[in-house]
């Protein structure tokens, strides 16, 4: 899990962990959720890159859907 593939999944699980930080600090615990989510993607994406799945199922799963579920929070949260 260092190889170049799984650089997507470790960004992925390092920023859904630094959104429970943001939590505490503003007490939002929607930021909970978000984190979850995010980390979650990137978990399943380091699962992925040990099983040697895919290219595109690993970069689907640790980046093009944490970046879709933090772009819809802040379109959400913007409005």
């Amino acid at each position: 899990m260092n190889g170049p593939q799984a650089a997507g999944a470790w960004i992925s699980f390092v920023v859904g962990a630094q959104f429970f930080g943001l939590a505490a600090t503003w007490k939002q615990s929607l930021y909970q959720w978000l984190g979850a989510s995010i980390l979650l993607c990137g978990a399943v994406s380091l699962v992925l890159t040990a099983a040697s799945s895919s290219t595109g199922a690993i970069k689907t799963v640790g980046g093009l859907i944490p970046g879709a579920l933090l772009l819809a929070f802040g379109l959400w949260r913007s409005t």
